[in-house]
Order: C-alpha cells, then structure tokens, then sequence
C-alpha cells in the first residue's frame, strides 16, 4: 500500500523562505555593531580576551584568544549562507517543488558547522577551554589537509599551496604557548591540553537537543547523512510507490514530501538561532533582536504540517 504523502505547499514555501532569510540579515545585523566580536563592556567575551594564557612568563598574543572568537564568527556566517541556500532552493519552480536531496544536503552543512559553532561558543567553559577547542579543531583540519595533499601528490606543502598551516607548524606553535598535544587523528583521539574534538554525530546531537526538534536529536544525524552521502534509504525517500506495475514489478515515482522538506528548513533556521544565541550571550549585545525572531521562528514552525 503506497505511503501517504503531503504534497507541497506553495505558499508555506515561500513562508519558510521568508524566515530563513532572516537568519543572515540578523547575522548582518549584530556584525554591523561589532564587526570584530569584542563584546561589550562587562561582557564574558571582553573578560576572556584579557586570558594570556597558562604560564605568566610567556604570555600569549590577544589573537590566540581572538582567533576562537573569529572561527565561531566564521562558522555562524556559513550557516547563515545555507540558509540563503535552502531558501532559494524551496522557492524555485524546478527544483523545490520535486525534490530534497539538495535541500537536505545544505541542512546537513549548516547543522554540522552549526555544531561546531555551538561547541565553541560554550559559555560554560574558560577561555583557556575555548582556545584549545579552537587550537585542537585547526590541527584536525591540517591533518586532513595534508591527507588530501599525499592523496593529489602535491609536490609542495600545505603552507606552500596556501591552504593551510602544516600540522608540524602547529605542533611547535602550541607547544609555544605550553600547550600539550597527545593523541592520533586516525584513532579519534587528537587532543590539545586533553581537550579533544567531539565526533559529527555527537556534536550535532547536542546542537539539536537545544532546538525545537530535541526529541529527534538523536536520529538527525542518520538521516541527512544518509543523504548526503547517498545511501539508498536516503535517497529513496524522495520516491513513492504507485499501485501500476510494470513487467512484473512495481513502478515508483519522484515525489517530494512536504514535511521533509519543511523540517529541513525548519532545523536549519533554529540551529542559526540557537548559535546566534551563545554568541549574544558571550558577546553582551541585546538579544532582543535574537529571541523575538528564534520565537517568530518557533510560532511558525508549530503550525506547519505533521
């Protein structure tokens, strides 16, 4: 028996279009007042740029604190396009209204960069916690840099190509700033000062579990992983089963369900919202812009289709 389906809605499209646009005008809107995430006088963000690291006698540049402040920034902002992204591709004719797939792909981009933001920002943690986080993430990135490097047979470094720093430059950097790194990439277990880097489902997990979609945090990472990297159970989810037959078996056909595509869109604007949250927070800046749009965000969600 064919499961049942909601067929798109317009008009809702254009509806949830409208607020994921939002997210980067709001992301626009807290950058033009502090375009370089300071914070505000008294603010968590401006007492931790005071941090100069674990040993007294070799204190460390502002930029070592700075530079979590501008990844997190950069991360939000990378959301904020995925945003724009889905908003275009639910609104257009051709693509929106037939399929997920690449709707779902950019909601698993901007969850788990979302994710990544999020753990960064924690305001539970020091500042000395924020930029290892920060530290232990670059040489994770490096390492994988280099991978791609020994993969393509690059002649020149990572330095040399400008992609990134080598994982030796930072290792001599961090032990610089008398910071310890153990551990192995490959073995998940890379650490800096023994602050290590959760994994995707893990990280995503907990940025759920603060969204309006808590209950499902746990299979989110599932799901649109098995559509980002084509696995057929993804993948089939944009087809239905018709009663007609051919040659003996039954035929399927595309078939873009509503509320998929809607909780993909839906998850991608809370996620913004909950990041940009932590980094109100951190910085001082008013929230008011922030929780009045998370609960505009919130009131339209609730009354979309189940």
């Amino acid at each position: 028996m064919p499961v049942e389906r909601v067929l798109i809605d317009a008009a809702r499209m254009e509806l949830l279009a409208n607020y994921l646009l939002r997210c980067p005008a709001a992301e626009k809107f807290y950058n033009d007042q502090d375009f370089a995430w300071l914070g505000t006088a008294g603010s968590q963000a401006t007492a931790e740029r005071g941090y100069r690291g674990p040993d007294p006698s070799k204190p460390w540049e502002p930029r070592i604190v700075s530079t979590a402040y501008a990844n997190s920034r950069v991360a939000l902002t990378a959301v904020s396009e995925y945003a724009m992204a889905i908003a275009r591709l639910i609104t257009d004719p051709t693509l929106g209204s037939r399929g997920i797939l690449a709707v779902e792909v950019c909601c698993r981009a901007a969850v788990e960069i979302g994710a990544h933001a999020y753990w960064l920002l924690d305001p539970g943690i020091s500042a000395h916690d924020r930029v290892c986080r920060n530290l232990v993430a670059q040489l994770a990135s490096s390492y994988e840099a280099e991978n791609v490097g020994r993969a393509m047979q690059w002649r020149e470094s990572v330095r040399e190509l400008g992609i990134s720093p080598t994982t030796e430059e930072l290792r001599r950097k961090y032990a610089d700033l008398g910071l310890r790194v153990t551990g192995r990439l490959r073995e998940n277990s890379l650490a800096v000062d023994g602050i290590s880097q959760p994994s995707a489902r893990s990280a995503i997990s907990d940025l759920v579990a603060a969204t309006p979609y808590s209950a499902y945090r746990r299979i989110v990472y599932n799901t649109l992983s098995a559509t980002a990297h084509g696995t057929l159970y993804g993948i089939m989810r944009m087809f239905v089963s018709t009663d007609e037959i051919e040659n003996g078996e039954p035929v399927v056909e595309r078939f873009a369900d509503h509320r998929i595509i809607e909780a993909a869109a839906g998850l991608t604007m809370t996620s913004f919202i909950v990041v940009l949250r932590r980094a109100v927070e951190l910085m001082g800046w008013n929230d008011l812009k922030a929780i009045s749009l998370g609960n505009m965000m919130g009131h339209v969600l609730a009354t979309g289709p189940r």
